[in-house]
């Protein structure tokens, strides 16, 4: 697994100045730029363009759902399951609704959507049936031996990187940006995820390093929940 190692040069305002070095088999030498809850990943030419992160706007949304609409199970063969899909249905509507709740984040390639994460509050809980079956959970979980509910948690999910950008380290560069972004204002972050999608599992547990606490159901399906602090 690789890992991310950073530490700030200098504060000018709302702009930091960090350096980052990422290690992943072979040492490469990145710089973040964070102004303004915006995030830029610069890499080794030989390795990708800048990656780009930041809170999405309206023009962003028609990429995002398509990218959605593709990544669906109906979409995909028992063999593309094995490498992550999603099973939200959101609309431009939704998807507006969201950002202006807490936030949709982006991560674009000279202009190109490589992903999105969806955060969202728990007041109020958004109309769903897993999420509010995962909320109502949350007075029998704990994390570090205290009660989920004397915590400040926010929504984390769902995150989707294009098939095109799997590999290239996005959905941890997303998850340091969640983590930036909502640092202020809350404890921890949750996210539900479905038995089935073991990918997933293995991208946010042993990828990301979050911790699964006890799994619940909504209609007859298991879904892990996960949790990490900001």
């Amino acid at each position: 697994m690789g890992r991310l190692e950073y530490a700030p040069i200098k504060r000018e305002g709302n702009a930091s100045l960090w350096n980052v070095t990422f290690y992943q088999g072979k040492l490469a030498a990145l710089s973040l730029a964070l102004k303004h809850k915006t995030v830029i990943f610069k890499t080794q030419k030989s390795i990708m363009s800048p990656i780009t992160i930041r809170k999405a706007e309206a023009r962003d949304y028609p990429a995002i759902i398509e990218l959605q609409n593709v990544n669906t199970p109906d979409q995909l063969s028992e063999e593309e399951k094995k490498q992550g899909f999603i099973v939200s249905s959101m609309t431009e509507h939704t998807l507006d609704a969201i950002n202006k709740n807490l936030g949709v984040l982006v991560a674009l390639e000279e202009g190109n959507l490589a992903g999105f994460v969806c955060l969202t509050t728990t007041d109020p809980i958004p109309e769903h049936p897993v999420v509010k079956a995962m909320y109502n959970s949350f007075q029998q979980q704990t994390f570090n031996h205290k009660p989920l509910t004397e915590y400040r948690v926010f929504l984390y999910g769902p995150i989707l990187i294009n098939q095109k950008w799997r590999g290239q380290g996005i959905a941890k560069k997303l998850f340091y940006a969640v983590k930036n972004f909502t640092e202020n204002q809350y404890d921890l972050g949750a996210a539900f995820i479905n038995d089935k999608n073991t990918h997933s599992l293995a991208v946010h547990i042993q990828g990301l390093g979050m911790t699964a606490l006890r799994p619940f159901t909504c209609k007859n399906e298991t879904f892990q929940l996960v949790v990490f602090p900001v």
